[in-house]
């Protein structure tokens, strides 16, 4: 594929000045997250790194990838600042922590008797981060730091610059096949590149009318890469079953740039939609998801080297991916998306896949069951008790939940109650402390950091739609906040009163999805149906937005916008 002139990516780029007056732009530069302003140097100086014919002899690669000592200054050339934006020193200084060349301060590679097998792009390999050269990842990359942490050797096989379908192509190899029969543990994180080639074809079609977001999503050209991408990753999963039963864990995709820019509004789209490929993957094979785009969301700060234009982890951020990757190898099954089958009239369940006098189930339409399988018209689901049973495929609907922590249950219990107020719009709310969490109307939450909010009643989905997908748009990350920006930080300072009595609530768990722009949530707690509207934990819901919480002196939190 032909790759576009350091000068013709320059004027593309300054034709989107002023962090990017046109989001069409904006769509066409993203390199889906991951790589593709850290990677530009290898795009620009040197050949884009391929499958070599022979994985087996691994100088082959090392003749087929350059980097330029300029790389930066390329990629600093192609990337502008938001208009305004400035960062605070400490800020700074984390987004380029462990920048030295000094080898004698690198931590040295794990070493055990099991092994880790860590397949992915330039992120798994530690890009940009010391220690790394053209063929030689980072020992401060991910995988060496779980390594360090379980006591496993590592064999990290990330390559940057590669797609999904380079990973299919390499589980052909001697090479690859080897370390997965091997392997104790595999983790694969993949998807941050496939839309990158597509991005040039997009800049070449760029122009002076920017299209509307949702517009990003119908593009012909994106819809390709992910059909394919949507292709490529089961067929991995299918090859890393055949090779091995070690445990294999998911990395899913992050947003890596500031909240409130043009970028971030277009990459959140783009990344849900790669995300949920990879939940449902996960979900078919069994396989549990580290949620990088969680710990990355409104983080970008410091886990990602924005301040040196580098859309790749920091240092920081390596740990954080790190952490996400242990959480998942010690509570797999917290982390194990499922698939849930309900009816919206009910329907029998039956012991066969024959309609008849078999049934052993009623699936009412405030039930909903595990799925275990789908074939030939009819969906495998799990009863209560355990059965095995069968429904018609046109008879339910099938939900793919992130968390698996999925309930469909209504209790009544005797709780606390009372309101939540905002000091600034003196607008309030009812809340219910309701197993020990404090729960609040997500309309009022969201209405709150400017948000609208949908229920689709069929997915039992709640979806807020944030400004620029930004959440509350953190002022640290956006200080000061540009003249022309569309959307305010919301001045909300937001107390609970609790009014000391106990109420009879009526509380229903219809397993409700809380998503927000576009990516589901774990809010460590249900989302509820009380008195005709949807209640969510108050404290995680804000969290996720990115809002800031404090208590005052009874211990009750206070909500605000906040400032980091």
């Amino acid at each position: 594929m032909m790759q576009p002139s350091l000068r013709k990516l320059r004027q593309l780029w300054i034709r989107q000045s002023s962090w990017f007056h046109r989001p069409w732009l904006s769509v066409v530069l993203i390199p889906l997250l991951t790589v593709a302003l850290g990677t530009a140097g290898w795009y620009l100086w040197g050949p884009k790194p391929s499958i070599p014919v022979d994985l087996n002899q691994p100088d082959t690669l090392s003749q087929k990838v350059r980097v330029h000592s300029s790389s930066a200054k390329a990629v600093s050339n192609l990337v502008a600042t938001p208009s305004g934006n400035s960062a605070s020193t400490a800020t700074s200084a984390a987004a380029n922590a462990g920048h030295t060349s000094d080898s004698r301060s690198l931590p040295a590679l794990p070493t055990g008797k099991q092994t880790l097998v860590a397949l992915g792009d330039s992120i798994t390999f530690g890009y940009n981060l010391p220690g790394a050269s053209a063929t030689t990842a980072s020992p401060y990359a991910y995988p060496y730091i779980v390594g360090r942490d379980k006591h496993m050797q590592v064999d990290n096989l990330g390559v940057p610059g590669w797609e999904s379908a380079d990973v299919l192509h390499a589980l052909q190899t001697t090479k690859f096949r080897k370390a997965i029969a091997a392997a104790n543990v595999v983790t694969l994180d993949i998807g941050s590149n496939d839309l990158l080639h597509t991005s040039y074809d997009l800049a070449a079609m760029a122009n002076t009318t920017p299209p509307a977001k949702n517009q990003v999503m119908s593009d012909p050209l994106f819809q390709q890469s992910l059909a394919q991408y949507s292709k490529n990753l089961p067929a991995i999963l299918t090859q890393l079953r055949t090779l091995t039963k070690a445990p294999i864990v998911l990395l899913n995709l992050y947003n890596p740039f500031p909240d409130g820019s043009d970028l971030h509004a277009v990459a959140e789209q783009v990344v849900a939609a790669a995300n949920q490929v990879i939940y449902a993957t996960a979900a078919r094979f069994d396989v549990p998801v580290a949620d990088i785009h969680s710990v990355f969301n409104h983080q970008q700060a410091t886990d990602v080297r924005i301040e040196a234009l580098d859309i790749h982890p920091t240092v920081t951020g390596q740990q954080a991916i790190a952490d996400a990757v242990e959480d998942v190898l010690s509570r797999p099954l917290w982390h194990q998306p499922l698939l849930f089958a309900v009816s919206t009239k009910g329907t029998l369940v039956y012991s066969t896949t024959r309609p008849g006098p078999f049934a052993i189930y009623w699936l009412s339409p405030d039930d909903g069951l595990p799925v275990t399988g789908e074939q030939n018209g009819w969906v495998t689901v799990t009863t209560p008790n355990g059965q095995k049973g069968y429904v018609p495929a046109d008879k339910v609907t099938v939900l793919l939940r992130a968390d698996p922590d999925v309930q469909f249950d209504t209790e009544v219990n005797e709780v606390a109650g009372g309101l939540i107020v905002d000091s600034v719009s003196e607008r309030a709310s009812s809340v219910w402390l309701w197993k020990n969490t404090l729960y609040a109307p997500v309309t009022y939450l969201a209405k709150n950091a400017n948000a609208t909010v949908t229920y689709n009643a069929a997915e039992h989905e709640v979806d807020i739609d944030t400004p620029q997908h930004s959440g509350l748009v953190q002022t640290g990350l956006l200080n000061p906040l540009p003249v022309d920006a569309p959307y305010p930080v919301p001045h909300v300072v937001m107390q609970i009163q609790l009014d000391g009595k106990t109420h009879r609530v009526t509380a229903e768990e219809a397993g409700i999805e809380v998503v927000i722009d576009g990516n589901p949530v774990n809010l460590q707690a249900p989302a509820l149906w009380i008195q005709g509207q949807v209640y969510v934990p108050i404290l995680t819901f804000w969290s996720d937005l990115g809002g800031t919480i404090t208590h005052d002196a009874k211990g009750l939190p206070i909500l605000s916008a906040g400032a980091s």
